[in-house]
């Protein structure tokens, strides 16, 4: 097992999906629980899940899925995700302190357990502060930071979660090629909901 820790991002609003989009099942499980699965697959130490504590559905998740190397943060009531972020962070650093934390978004159920181990490799083998997977140029998630950086990570607002971080240190950043889309492929509106059911489950 190696130093990389994650913060797995499920506290937002789903406004643009006009109902809990992580709560949605395909084949029987919710969006958030294909993610947490994939990350649970991977080589991720250990995996801090920040969920919407006021709606209803994710409780009976965490009950079901904490564990060794699994916990669960409520959030109380809706915030900007850099606050999301800054918890779970928190909740890393002050509890296992991991040399590194990838930052996922659960709201990205494609990205596998192989693309999850190459970031992680990638990020072992560089000794810069930052990982990011690129599809066909474009910049994706999950992205590792560096626990070095933990002051900055703390000091980000608004709804952008670490995108300033990102831009700041961007001669710092090593930059992972992955050949699919599956890090930057999220699930906003119902039409986005479609393409990922129909990805996720195409003999049906």
């Amino acid at each position: 097992m190696n130093d990389v820790a994650c913060v797995l991002l499920g506290a937002g609003m789903s406004s643009r999906m006009g109902k809990p989009k992580l709560l949605m099942r395909i084949g029987g499980k919710t969006v958030f629980e294909i993610a947490l699965a994939n990350h649970v697959e991977s080589s991720v130490s250990s995996i801090c899940a920040v969920i919407a504590g006021w709606i209803p559905g994710f409780g009976e998740i965490a009950a079901a899925c904490a564990g060794e190397r699994v916990e669960f943060a409520g959030i109380a009531a809706p915030c900007p995700m850099s606050d999301s972020l800054k918890y779970g962070w928190r909740r890393l650093q002050d509890g296992v302190k991991p040399g590194a934390v990838m930052i996922s978004l659960a709201d990205k159920p494609l990205v596998g357990p192989g693309t999850i181990n190459t970031l992680i490799q990638a990020y072992l083998k560089t000794d810069k502060p930052i990982c990011v997977p690129v599809y066909e140029g474009k910049w994706g998630h999950p992205v590792i930071i560096s626990s070095r950086l933990d002051s900055e990570i703390m000091e980000l607002k608004g709804d952008h979660g670490a995108k300033e971080l990102l831009e700041r240190h961007r001669d710092e950043v090593e930059q992972v090629d992955i050949d699919s889309d599956e890090v930057i492929v999220d699930v906003d509106n119902i039409d986005d909901w479609d393409t990922l059911r129909t990805r996720l489950q195409p003999n049906e």
